[in-house]
Formats: C-alpha cells, sequence, structure tokens
C-alpha cells in the first residue's frame, strides 16, 4: 500500500522531501486544459516532473470537460496515471463517463453512488472518496463492493499537511504500475510478467509475458503459461519461475530484455528487426453530414437585453430562449437574476456548463453537459430531437472566429445545407437566427455543450 497525497496547489521541493521523508510514496496534482473544466488549478508538467525527481510517484486528477486525448497524450509523456474526477462539483456522472474514461486511458474516482454505478465496468482501476474520519489502512472500505481492479481510498478530504491544504489516500502500488526488475544475465530466472497491448485487436487487454533477462514473448493461453509456471513445456531456459508483480501491469517492458517475436514487438509498439513501424494516419475531426435535419427555429433573445451584466449573459439568453419554448416565459434578466442569487454564476462572469445544467433544472427542464465537438453532439441531440448550447470561440461581438479573444455560447437546433443553424445572442445583429458555415464553428468549436434533456412543445 502507498500513503498518497493529493493537492491543486503545487508543492516546493522542499515539502516534496518532508512528504517523502514523513513516508508518503507519491504525491498527486491536477490537469486543467480549459478555463471552463471545473478544475481550480492545474499543475505544470514541470511540478509533476520536480515530484517525480525528489522519488516520489505522480499523477493528475482531470475534468470530462477537457479533451481526453489530450489527458491520454499529456499524461503519456510525463509517464504519469491520469485519474478522472467524477463529482458533481466538476462534471456529474453520465452516460458519456465510461467513454471518455476508454479515450483517456484514466482511472475513475468518486463517491458511493458513482462506484456502485461502475462496479463491473473495465476501468483500469477506482479511487473511492469516502471520509469516514481518522486514517485508515486499507485501499477500500469495507462497507462498499470491491471492483475487480487495482484500488484506492481518499479517506481525508482537505486537511492542513506540509504547509499545504491536501487530501489523503491509500493506494494499491499496482495503480503507478508495478516496479521493473532488473535482470542481469541470461539463464538466471525466468519471470512471467503482465503489460497492456497497446496494438492490435487485443489493445487495452492485460496480457502475460515471459522472458528469461534478454527476451521476452507473448504467452498466448492458459495452458501454455501452465506449461512454463510448471516446467512441463519449452521455455527458454530450466531456471526457476517467477511471477512477477503479483500479475500486476508493469511500467517499462524493456526492464525485461527485448521481444523475442514479431507477434510480440507489434503487440506492445516495440521495434523488431525486419518490421517496418508503419506511420500511423492523421486524426482528423469527425464531419457531420452536410444535412442531418433542423427543429423548429427558438425562440429569439438579445443577451443585451438583460438588465444584467448583459456582456456575461450569453449562455443565459439561452437557456432562457429554452425555457420560454418549454411554455414558461422568463427572460434572459430573470435567468441572471435568478443565477446570481443561486451562486450558480461564475465569481468571473464565466457561464460553465454545469452553471446553464444548473440553471435549465431549476426551471424544471433536463440538461446535461456533454464534454464532446459540436460535430459529435449535435447530430446526436437532433437525433432526439434535443436542442443544444454550444460553446465557440469569438471576437468581443460574439462572432464565431479563430483565434477568438472570449469564448461564447450559441443555441444550437439544425444542420441544413448551409451549415450550423443556431440562435445567436450576440453577434452582427444581436439576437437573431444565424447559419454558420460548418468548417467555421469547427474551427471555433471549444468541445464543450450542454444537452437540453427533452422535446419541446416545437417541436414535438
Amino acid at each position: 500500500m502507498i500513503r498518497v497525497i493529493d493537492s491543486w496547489q503545487e508543492p516546493t521541493d522542499a515539502q516534496i522531501a518532508a512528504a517523502k521523508a514523513a513516508g508518503y510514496g507519491a504525491w498527486l496534482g491536477y490537469f486543467k486544459e480549459y478555463a471552463y473544466d471545473n478544475i481550480y488549478h492545474g499543475w505544470s508538467d514541470q511540478t509533476f516532473q520536480r515530484v517525480k525527481a525528489g522519488g516520489l510517484q505522480t499523477g493528475d486528477y482531470c475534468s470530462q470537460l477537457d479533451d481526453p486525448t489530450w489527458v491520454r497524450n499529456r499524461a503519456a509523456s510525463l509517464g504519469i496515471i491520469a485519474i478522472l474526477d467524477d463529482e458533481g462539483g466538476i462534471v456529474p456522472d453520465n452516460a458519456g463517463t465510461d467513454g471518455w474514461l476508454a479515450a483517456s486511458g484514466a482511472g475513475l474516482y468518486g463517491g458511493a453512488g458513482v462506484q456502485a454505478t461502475h462496479l463491473n465496468h473495465v476501468h483500469p482501476f477506482s479511487v473511492f472518496a469516502g471520509y469516514p474520519g481518522g486514517a485508515q489502512t486499507t485501499t477500500w472500505p469495507s462497507y462498499a463492493a470491491k471492483p475487480n481492479r487495482p484500488t484506492a481510498w481518499q479517506f481525508q478530504g482537505s486537511t492542513a499537511l506540509f504547509g499545504l491544504s491536501v487530501d489523503l489516500s491509500n493506494f494499491d502500488p499496482a495503480i503507478f504500475g508495478a516496479p521493473a526488475p532488473q535482470p542481469t544475465k541470461e539463464e538466471e530466472m525466468i519471470l512471467v510478467f503482465t503489460a497492456t497491448v497497446v496494438a492490435g485487436p487485443s489493445t487495452g487487454v492485460n496480457a502475460q509475458f515471459v522472458s528469461n533477462g534478454m527476451r521476452f514473448r507473448w504467452v498466448q493461453n492458459p495452458g501454455q503459461l501452465g506449461d512454463i509456471l510448471n516446467g512441463t513445456g519449452p521455455v527458454f531456459n530450466s531456471g526457476p519461475v517467477q511471477q512477477w508483480a503479483s500479475g500486476a501491469p508493469v511500467a517499462d517492458v524493456g526492464a525485461f530484455g527485448n521481444p523475442d517475436d514479431p507477434v510480440t514487438a507489434t503487440m506492445l509498439g516495440l521495434p523488431f528487426p525486419g518490421i517496418q513501424t508503419p506511420t500511423p494516419a492523421p486524426i482528423r475531426a469527425p464531419t457531420p453530414a452536410p444535412v442531418t435535419g433542423c427543429l423548429a427555429p427558438p425562440h429569439i433573445y438579445s443577451q443585451l437585453s438583460s438588465a444584467t451584466d448583459p456582456w456575461d449573459a450569453c449562455g443565459e439568453t439561452d437557456v432562457a430562449s429554452v425555457v420560454t419554448d418549454s411554455g414558461s416565459p422568463w427572460t434572459p434578466s430573470d435567468v441572471v437574476k435568478w443565477a446570481i442569487s443561486a451562486g450558480a454564476a461564475s465569481a468571473n462572469g464565466e457561464t460553465t456548463p454545469a452553471n446553464l445544467v444548473a440553471e435549465l433544472v431549476h426551471y424544471g427542464i433536463p440538461a446535461t453537459a456533454v464534454p464532446q465537438s459540436i460535430a459529435t453532439a449535435l447530430p446526436a441531440a437532433l437525433a432526439r430531437k434535443h436542442e443544444l448550447i454550444v460553446m465557440v470561440s469569438c471576437d468581443t461581438d460574439g462572432n464565431p472566429t479563430t483565434p477568438g479573444t472570449a469564448t461564447h455560447w450559441l443555441l444550437a437546433y439544425g444542420i441544413s445545407a448551409g451549415g450550423y443553424e443556431v440562435m445567436q445572442p450576440l453577434g452582427s445583429p444581436p439576437g437573431s437566427l444565424q447559419t454558420y458555415p460548418i468548417a467555421l464553428l469547427n474551427s471555433c468549436d471549444q468541445k464543450s455543450c450542454v444537452e437540453v434533456g427533452l422535446v419541446l412543445p416545437k417541436d414535438a
């Protein structure tokens, strides 16, 4: 078991050294890609590297509003784990959580309800958030069903330690990857180890490999593994056999030698003589079909009609349009006033997806934050006859542009031959129905949407 600290504040070298001296094995931080992802503060790459240089493991908590590919790539480049912070204050658990986890490679953090929902799902590891009081000595509480994968338990939140506000957890060492062996010569010992397949039809599966310290190969089936462990089948040599790290996936397969055959090399994305590693094709953003269909045009409001904070009221104006079309004629001013009184508006004037969800729910309209591109989320919403509030980069007048000087919420209700059909609460002129070219809005896309969770009377 590893004792773990996490904090949004970035520790100094002295604080890292103090934690290591006190017996902690890891200090975790946060990733933050977008201003609206509800992560208070993200660490720099240099801080993660300083923690590792100080002799501690590290990793990041992250938001579902961030791009999962960005999370995967940044974590991989730093050689650290990623953990999805699946809680109401960031992004509540939703139907897109499993897909986001699969795309990012992250483990899952959440309370009892989240963990029960995902108990039998396929994730790398799970971190339970539950605070019974006092230090704990296990990686999962006895009162909750435990998943069949490595686990951790955050048992203490927001406590003062080493001069910072930190959370405390216990982690299974397997979460950080089993430490690699240091073989010195062939013929010493046969090691059976587990590693995650990175290419081919079994991508993402934890497979077993056998190594003699210099070379290793894939163990193709349980029978072959039994022969190796029992010494009854062909093996590299006659040395004793050891199951490495109780089967936990290793972090560095290179420590077990070089792949012994092309299949093994391909599975793990490693070079092999005679095999040319193909250059992957560039990943292209999905583009919707030219015509997907349109809902009835929404009620038009100008955000400048709001008596309170009109220049920051684009999201609330979209909400007012939806609420009005639901049969309750509330204006942008009404929505902004409620948001401020309920604390659903951001202190800096920026409206987050969680804010918009809270506002819609207040007026009796279900809604879900969808951390996807417009090209992906809008066709899916339209298929359900749902409107979609989308975030784009814009100029100071709310006109979509890239790079922009600000971000702006539009109410999308269709895709036509001309492009995306939206209610524009600002723009030129303020408060109008606009058709924006698909390429333009895709280039401005901030990959943050809020789907209205019902069919409005105009679209029934």
